[in-house]
């Protein structure tokens, strides 16, 4: 049985989202996924699985109120895409 990990790293983090490694700082800054956890060091950034699922729409495990609904965050992404994006965010 395999588990999947919770924490995911940079590269590991892009592949789950299907952008490039390059992109997650901006998607950050554009508030469009949550700021990485750095509780394995300054250099190991990790992002929580289960929050991007829930911005991406997915099951939520906790959002804050601060934090997008999975339809704020659709339109977010649509609109970051400039239309580029799946049509399943449109």
């Amino acid at each position: 049985m395999k588990i999947a990990p919770r924490w995911l790293d940079r590269e590991a983090a892009a592949q789950y989202l299907s952008v490039r490694v390059d992109e997650l700082p901006r998607l950050v800054k554009k508030g469009l996924i949550p700021k990485p956890s750095f509780h394995f060091g300054p250099r190991s950034p990790r992002w929580d699985r289960e929050e991007l699922d829930g911005l991406m729409g997915g099951p939520i495990a906790s959002r804050s109120p601060s934090e997008p609904s999975p339809e704020e965050a659709a339109a977010m992404w649509d609109q970051a895409l400039n239309g580029y994006g799946s049509p399943a965010l449109r």
